[in-house]
């Protein structure tokens, strides 16, 4: 757990089943922090292909606009999903119930979305010839990644 934890925290992790509840509010907001990230990502690599639309008008991308505006809202549209998807939450009344072990799936699947969107980041820097190509594949595998986390949480509401 973080070293940043306030007194009264500590004294709290005393309680008999609090230091669990407490790993487990850590994890989930460890959760939010690394969705925003991945959003944050998305969001500067989306402004940099919007700043190369006027290249792509006058033939100086390697994307042609109508594809590139099509990447840029499929880019919003999944940085926008990312950022408000079901969070790793569990309250003390809550129905649905969310072991510590299933939030750390779900970190690794937040993990994974890391590595798509720092791949998208370093395929915008190359500019390659089939950039088009790769950003719509790293897109397809962000949108699996996005709905295999939607799905874990389904699940859990059945």
């Amino acid at each position: 757990m973080g070293e940043e934890l306030r007194w009264l925290e500590k004294i709290m992790l005393k309680i008999p089943g609090f230091k669990g509840y407490k790993q487990k509010e850590l994890l989930r907001e460890d959760d939010r922090l690394v969705r925003n990230h991945i959003h944050s990502i998305l969001k500067k690599c989306e402004e940099k292909l919007r700043l190369s639309m006027e290249d792509a008008l006058s033939g100086n991308f390697p994307i042609p606009i109508d594809r590139l505006d099509k990447i840029i809202k499929r880019m919003n549209s999944l940085s926008t999903r990312i950022r408000t998807a079901v969070a790793g939450y569990e309250g003390l009344f809550d129905r649905i119930k969310v072991k510590e072990e299933e939030l750390g799936k779900i970190l690794n699947l937040d993990k994974t979305l890391i590595e798509y969107a720092e791949e998208i980041e370093r395929l915008l820097e190359d500019k390659k010839e089939n950039l088009y190509d790769a950003l719509v594949k790293t897109l397809d595998e962000i949108e699996d990644k996005l709905n295999e986390r939607n799905n874990f949480w389904k699940i859990k509401e059945e």
